[in-house]
This record gives C-alpha cells, sequence and structure tokens, in this order.
C-alpha cells in the first residue's frame, strides 16, 4: 500500500492461514493528477483459483507453499501422490496418467519465493511411441504386401506371354493352323510369337491347297466314275426307248399307247438323270429352258399314280391360274416334286390326302404340298 501511495502498482503475495493470498495495490488519481487514495484486491489461490487457470490453459496446475507443502490443485490425485519437493522438469505417475512436471517459484515484490506453481501436462510420448510403432508395423506391413502383390504382377506380366506361346503351340501341333498367338511384345518372345504366326498362316494355306487338291481330284474321279456309268447305261435306255416307240406303232389301243408314253418319258428321265449327274460331277450349270409349272406338276403326279400304290390316298390338284412361264431345269425341277410328294405319301401311311397347289408368292411361283399325316415330333 505504501508502494501505490507513492505512485506505484504493486503486486504481492501473502501467506495466510488459509493458503497464499494473491495481492495487487494501484493508486487512485483525481482527474487533476492529484492522488486521492490507493485501491487494494486480493484473492486467494485455492483450487478454485488453480480449476480456472486449468480451464484457460488445459494444464493441470498445482501451489505449494516455500517448504513444499502442497496448498491447492486442480487435480485431486495430486493431493495424495506424495510430491516430494524436486527441481525442474519431472515425470509424475498419477491415477494411472503419466504427467511432465515443470515447477516454477511464485514471488511477490521481493526475490524470496513465496512458494511453487507446479504446472502438469500428460506425458503423450508413450502413446505417440505405441503409434509410432503402429504405423511403421503397419507401413512395413503394407510394403510387404505391396511387394508380393507387384512381384506376382511382374511375374505374371512376364510369364502371361510365355503360356500364351506355349498354348498357341500346343493347339498349332494339334493341327489347328488358324489359331494365332497374341503376343504384343518387342522383345524375343515378341518374335518367337510372330514367327509361330507365320508359320501356322503358311500352314493353313497348305493346308487350303491340299484340301482343293483333294477336292479336284474326287471331283475328277467322280467325273470319270460317272462318265463310265453314263457309257454304260445310256446304250440299254436308248434302245430300250426305241423299243418302246416301235411297240407304240404298232398297238392301236389308247390306254395302252399312254402307258407306253409314260415308258418312255420315264426311260427318257432316267437317261437325263444319268446326263446330270455327269453335268454335277463336271460343274456344269443348269440346262434351263422354258417351263410351264402346272403342266409340269401334273406330269409328275400322272408318273406317281402309274408307280405307286395309292390305295386310300387321295390326291387333290389345285393348280394355279395364269401362272408365268419360267426358265429352269425340268429334270431338276421334276425331281424336287416328286420328292415332296413321295415323302407325303410316306407321311399318310396308308391313308389320307395329299393336296398339291400352285400359285404365285411376290415374283415367285410356290409349289406347296401339304398332307393329314402325322408329322414330326417337336
Amino acid at each position: 500500500i505504501r508502494d501505490a501511495l507513492s505512485g506505484k502498482t504493486t503486486t504481492g503475495i501473502k501467506k495466510l492461514p488459509r493458503g497464499l493470498l494473491l495481492t495487487a495495490s494501484s493508486p487512485i488519481y483525481y482527474d487533476q493528477g492529484q492522488l486521492i487514495g490507493t485501491i487494494t484486491t486480493g484473492i486467494f489461490m485455492d483450487d478454485s483459483f488453480v480449476k480456472r487457470i486449468r480451464n484457460l490453459s488445459g494444464a493441470e496446475i498445482g501451489i505449494t507453499d516455500s517448504e513444499g507443502t502442497l496448498l491447492a490443485s486442480s487435480l485431486p490425485a495430486l493431493k495424495t501422490s506424495g510430491l516430494r519437493p524436486a527441481q525442474g522438469r519431472e515425470i509424475l505417475q498419477i491415477a494411472g496418467n503419466r504427467y511432465i512436471l515443470m515447477r516454477m517459484p511464485i514471488k511477490g515484490n521481493d526475490t524470496t519465493p513465496s512458494g511453487e506453481l507446479l504446472v502438469m501436462t500428460e506425458d503423450k510420448l508413450p502413446e505417440i511411441i505405441k503409434n509410432a510403432h503402429l504405423t511403421v508395423t503397419f507401413v512395413l506391413v503394407f510394403i510387404a504386401v505391396l511387394s508380393i502383390v507387384a512381384t506376382g504382377l511382374i511375374i505374371r506380366r512376364v510369364l502371361k506371354p510365355v503360356h500364351a506361346l506355349e498354348r498357341g503351340a500346343e493347339r498349332i501341333g494339334t493341327g489347328d493352323f488358324r489359331q494365332r498367338i497374341d503376343v504384343q511384345s518387342g522383345d524375343e518372345i515378341g518374335k518367337l510369337a510372330d514367327a509361330f504366326n507365320k508359320m501356322a498362316e503358311n500352314l493353313e494355306k497348305l493346308r487350303e491347297m491340299e484340301e482343293r487338291l483333294s477336292h479336284a481330284e474326287r471331283l475328277a474321279s467322280i467325273g470319270r466314275f460317272t462318265a463310265g456309268i453314263a457309257h454304260e447305261m445310256n446304250n440299254p435306255i436308248a434302245n430300250i426307248i426305241g423299243l418302246l416307240k416301235i411297240t407304240r406303232r404298232e398297238i392301236t389301243d389308247e390306254s395302252t399307247r399312254e402307258d407306253i408314253d409314260i415308258a418312255i418319258k420315264e426311260a427318257m428321265r432316267c437317261g437325263a438323270i444319268v446326263r446330270d449327274l455327269l453335268l454335277y460331277s463336271r460343274q456344269s450349270p443348269p440346262n434351263k429352258e422354258p417351263l410351264n409349272i402346272n403342266s409340269l406338276v401334273e406330269e409328275v403326279i400322272k408318273t406317281i399314280e402309274q408307280s405307286q400304290d395309292l390305295t386310300g390316298i387321295e390326291i387333290i390338284r389345285l393348280p394355279g391360274n395364269g401362272l408365268p412361264t419360267i426358265h429352269g431345269d425340268p429334270i431338276q425341277l421334276e425331281q424336287v416334286v416328286r420328292n415332296l410328294i413321295l415323302n407325303a405319301i410316306q407321311a399318310v401311311e396308308d391313308e389320307g390326302t395329299i393336296t398339291i397347289e400352285t400359285t404365285t408368292e411376290g415374283k415367285n411361283i410356290l409349289i406347296k404340298v401339304t398332307d393329314t399325316g402325322k408329322g414330326m415330333d417337336e
């Protein structure tokens, strides 16, 4: 207070039975600078005081007197921890937690310490070390896994073209010359794959040439065979036709003459079939000529009626009107129509109806053969 009366603001610490009292005195001046008195305040440095400091600083606070007796603490467990006087920085184990303790002297206006301010912060070093160990372990495991994966990928990348080359070579070795080895690399394996692909391509061309030669040889053999058949059959067929024509001239019965005409036509058809087989073996085009479809179908029906037992089978003819003349090979068309009707006869078996209809469908002529047979199972 004396210092305050002399115009100085002072602070001090006084030890009382209750604890240390922090005091401050300051002069009071009138508006014209005249000293009229002092103001003195004080606050006990007790538990509530240090708790307010802890809330502001985040550190645990304690206060001791000059003899080392603990007067106040924001950490209740500190009062029973057996705090011993010490200097500087030390480590405390309190309630299962580690704290770093820093001691700072509490002084007033004089240089004699009235006590010590204890500042305690949690020791994060063990947790930091533990986290560091975990981090290092995780990093090591991650590096190990990454190394294994990278090694596997590298090995796979290196061995993949080798395996592709091996599989391709095996398939080429089994005769699959269309197999190509897909190895996109510029190293020795890639060059070897290109060589395999060129070899397979050459072998494929060689096989195609061999197949064409073999096919040509077969066609030539068929041609020679059919030529022999035609030579052996044409003379008897010509003789039969000649004899039938002579016989027809000598017979006056019209029904018998019609039967002979059918026989002559069938003999001529046999000769045409032989000729067609010969032409086919030589890959000759069909012998096309103008045809009336209705007449062609009717002739085929009559031939079948003369040669087949149609007991119980009714053939219904539905010829189309105004059908245009077409150009086609009569032998081949007759063969197609004959096969359709014969199939229908087999389908109806002993009793049924076969309907043969000719009509137009767009620019085409449609020959439709239907029957009342059972048909085929699905």
